[in-house]
């Protein structure tokens, strides 16, 4: 055999795909780079070494807003703060965009106390103001709300909320991130809270249109009619006096179904900084579809897709057709004097995507109102209860639903119910549910004088001849 001592062996670590990664910043070959320091991050995901260079070179790739979230992402975790204001203050210096520059900055000066960092900025975007304590305030309010609004267009519900909790006690007393913080309690079903805190700002000041908002969504969401309809009469009289209060207005009517209203604030708002959040194209996909514009609403839903890392929103034209499908299919289901319907129906709303987004007021008292049985079910299916019988015939319909046989309808599962009943009351053995399933679909047929044979049936849900034909007998013979 060959000598291999003087084989020199790799590590394709981290540590080789950053530092492979700097000499092709160095070489000014940024796409190559930023492959090596996307592997290097894989590798490991929070590393302070990794990240800065790494933004840098997005920004070269003219990737700023990847950039940017990738640092707000660390900054939300808690992860070296002070020191990725610096770095935001600097890319921001070098895509032009001085506000945010000089507020990142000033954050990080004030937390470092870097004199030198302060002066640079003075002379650089020739600030001057008369009292550095507000300007201050000033920046720490704005970075809050920017890294907050980040996480909440996201969907990260929960990280926004933690994000608001770790600030220095006082901020947390300014109306505006009381604002913020109402907001993310509401959207995380934290009612009490947030209406107490949201009468706290609207007994300091009755105007507060950012509290009046929260509040009359609120009121929407926990069902209290009289004092919603009465905030919302209050809503249709304010008028905004900036286009982040236009904004936050807009929004709000087009959640509450104002969609006119809704547009005629939104719509000019296109031409400004607001232009680039992802609500403003989800508000007015919403009020577009709904004023029975469909091309210009599934054009704003592709530009809210666009700016967003991931969300489990629908499009309007989607709740429709699952409302829709839940009128006209599943209602009737849950309102059949047949039991074995009901369950149908139950297992088509369980296995359903989305439905916490569809199902109506109307559909949650049917559920409430079924029998016990039913109702044990609807248990089973919305939390995951363990139980042998039930469980037996729910996988049964599982496999109905992803054969090749599903279209022949509600009739197969039905027939499937009454067979999977007809095994428990006769003491088969539950534990395998395929081969009994498989003879369930083949009786059926059979009886409706559909065409189909047992190699058939077997190769559909993967058994032996053998399974299929003793899985026949115990239903036939029961």
């Amino acid at each position: 055999m060959g000598d291999n001592s003087n084989i020199i062996h790799v590590k394709f670590d981290k540590d080789f795909y950053y530092h492979k990664a700097m000499e092709k910043m160095r070489e000014q070959e940024y796409v190559y780079a930023e492959s090596l320091f996307k592997k290097a991050l894989e590798q490991s995901p929070d590393d302070f070494v990794i990240i800065p260079p790494y933004t840098e070179c997005l920004v070269e790739l003219n990737q700023t807003t990847r950039a940017e979230e990738m640092m707000y992402d660390q900054i939300a975790k808690d992860n070296y703060v002070t020191d990725y204001y610096f770095y935001l203050s600097q890319m921001f210096i070098k895509t032009n965009e001085p506000n945010k520059a000089f507020l990142f900055g000033l954050r990080y000066v004030t937390e470092e106390d870097d004199q030198d960092y302060f002066e640079e900025m003075i002379q650089m975007f020739e600030v001057k103001y008369d009292n550095q304590t507000v300007v201050e305030e000033e920046a720490e309010r704005f970075v809050i709300q920017h890294i907050f609004q980040y996480l909440f267009a996201n969907g990260r519900l929960q990280e926004a909320n933690d994000y608001i909790e770790r600030q220095r006690a006082t901020i947390q007393e300014d109306k505006h991130i009381m604002n913020l913080k109402a907001m993310s309690m509401l959207y995380n079903n934290q009612y009490e809270e947030a209406e107490a805190l949201l009468q706290t700002i609207l007994e300091d000041n009755p105007s507060d249109i950012y509290a009046l908002c929260h509040m009359t969504l609120l009121l929407y969401n926990t069902e209290q009619l009289e004092r919603f309809q009465q905030y919302l009469k209050q809503l249709s009289k304010l008028h905004p006096i900036n286009d982040e209060e236009s904004f936050k207005l807009g929004v709000v009517l087009s959640y509450l179904g104002r969609h006119k209203p809704s547009n005629e604030l939104l719509v000019p708002l296109l031409k400004k900084a607001q232009a680039s959040m992802p609500q403003l194209h989800h508000a007015l996909s919403y009020n577009y579809y709904h004023l029975g514009f469909e091309e210009e609403a599934k054009r704003h839903w592709q530009k809210f897709e666009d700016s967003v890392q991931y969300h489990s929103q629908l499009p309007p034209w989607k709740i429709d057709e699952l409302k829709e499908m839940l009128d006209s299919h599943v209602l009737p289901l849950l309102k059949d004097e047949d039991y074995r319907y009901r369950l149908y129906g139950i297992f088509l709303i369980g296995h359903m995507k989305h439905r916490e987004l569809v199902m109506s007021h109307e559909l949650w008292e049917v559920l409430e109102s079924l029998p016990d049985y039913e109702r044990l079910y609807i248990t089973y299916t919305f939390q995951n209860l363990h139980l042998n019988k039930l469980g037996f015939i729910d996988k049964g319909m599982k496999l109905i639903e992803q054969s090749e046989y599903q279209h022949y309808g509600k009739e197969l599962f039905v027939s499937w119910i009454e067979h999977a009943e007809m095994l428990i009351a006769d003491n088969e053995s539950i534990e395998q549910v395929d081969h009994y399933v498989a003879a369930s679909v083949y009786i059926y047929l059979k009886m409706l004088n559909i065409k189909v044979t047992k190699k058939e049936i077997k190769n559909s849900f993967n058994i032996t001849t053998y399974r299929l034909n003793k899985a026949i007998d115990a239903i036939v013979s029961i």
